[in-house]
């Protein structure tokens, strides 16, 4: 194995156990019983993800990627928290929800973007797409990170924006 590649995985690893510690952390902080939850399903993503490196860095590769590939994205397992929250929003939690909505934003592009430079020097195919899913999987939680942080900042705009095909009549 290149020893970047090998250097890369150890972080991978690294930043997994840091992102289950940061998501378990940050699900007794949250106020909304259904952000707890929406937090406590990407700290059992980290968990996911830290098997799968571990079996890589262990050179257990005879699992099988294909299956792991074909998992439900986690976007799709996380029931939006917007539902549960419209209008229930205090002002006094938003600091520190934002606060700690900013971190994990963080936390995810930077996981992402360790992934994107492990699938550039991969040269095997099926760990080409193991890469490529994780990296996805980091963004999207990004994604559900920045939106959750654009409704809890601008709840009217984000209303506008989100509902406008109400407003188009699409």
């Amino acid at each position: 194995m290149d020893e970047k590649l090998k250097r890369l995985i150890e972080q991978a690893i690294q930043m997994e156990k840091d992102g289950i510690t940061f998501y378990e952390d940050l699900s007794t902080k949250v106020t909304y019983e259904s952000a707890k939850k929406m937090v406590l399903s990407f700290a059992d993503d980290e968990r996911r993800h830290l098997r799968i490196l571990n079996d890589i860095f262990s050179n257990i590769l005879s699992m099988d990627i294909e299956k792991y590939i074909a998992e439900n994205l986690p976007g799709e397992k996380v029931k939006t928290i917007f539902d549960d929250v419209k209008g229930k929003v205090d002002v006094k939690d938003v600091s520190d929800e934002l606060s700690a909505l900013k971190l994990a934003m963080d936390m995810e592009e930077r996981s992402y973007k360790l992934y994107d430079e492990a699938l550039s020097l991969e040269t095997d195919e099926s760990l080409k797409k193991l890469w490529k899913r994780l990296a996805d999987e980091e963004r999207r939680h990004y994604d559900i990170f920045w939106n959750t942080y654009d409704f809890i900042a601008n709840p009217e705009e984000w209303v506008l924006r989100e509902e406008r095909g109400l407003l188009d009549g699409g």
